[in-house]
């Protein structure tokens, strides 16, 4: 818990001079934000409905009234509606709550 909450790349691969480089020919996609994680799951064939709406973690009936490519994230302990165009800012959130409900934020 008292390592500090930054990307391996940033933290370690920037930092050192002791790093080593194996070639290899693989697909790659950095999952790095909701974004990602959307236009993986549609190019894979992942329901979406005819505004581009997308919903995860359950299997209730879900309706998008008014809106237009969002994402539902339903977890056992929380619900997240996102707008595509603020994925990024789901780091903020993310932020927040690992000081104010920090029981939400594990791991």
């Amino acid at each position: 818990m008292n390592i500090p909450s930054i990307s391996v790349d940033y933290a370690v691969m920037e930092r050192t001079r002791q790093i080593k480089m194996v070639g290899a020919a693989f697909n790659w996609s950095d999952m790095g934000s909701f974004l990602s994680i959307y236009s993986y799951f549609k190019a894979n064939g992942h329901p979406v409905d005819r505004n581009g709406n997308m919903v995860f973690g359950t299997a209730l009936h879900t309706e998008f009234l008014g809106l237009s490519h969002c994402m539902l994230v339903h977890t056992p302990d929380a619900l997240l509606v996102l707008s595509l165009e603020h994925a990024q800012d789901v780091k903020k959130i993310y932020e927040r709550l690992g000081k104010e409900k920090p029981e939400l934020v594990k791991g």
